[in-house]
């Protein structure tokens, strides 16, 4: 085992505390980090929590996905049935959760206008 100076082990510190507080908040903003002391801490926690952490963020990318088509599908059959939308209602089909969007799909089955569609 290596036996570390003072100076060493000031610097493993100071970068230690960079990397902690620094340097991952900055590259992964959505994680939540352990309490982590010195580098190979942070190195284990790294390779610990990596799968998972990829795992999650596929995850999510693929519901924003989804979200994102389901929003697309919808705008595309009301612009087919209605006419160009209004920007107001893009922008409400743009911020909608999926529950809204699966919603407004199934009203728009049988509205006869976008008035039907969003407040049903």
């Amino acid at each position: 085992m290596y036996n570390y100076t003072k100076a060493d082990r000031t610097l493993r510190r100071a970068f230690t505390s960079w990397a902690r507080y620094v340097l991952l908040p900055r590259a992964l903003p959505d994680v939540k980090f352990p309490q982590v002391d010195d580098l190979l801490e942070i190195k284990h926690m790294l390779t610990d929590h990596s799968r998972s952490w990829t795992h999650q963020w596929k995850m999510e990318g693929i519901k924003e996905g989804q979200k994102t088509g389901q929003a697309s599908m919808l705008r595309n059959l009301l612009t087919r049935k209605f006419g160009p939308l209004p920007e107001p209602i893009q922008q409400r089909l743009s911020n909608a959760s999926p529950h809204e969007l699966e919603t407004w799909s199934l009203n728009l089955l049988e509205a006869t206008s976008l008035d039907e569609v969003f407040n049903h």
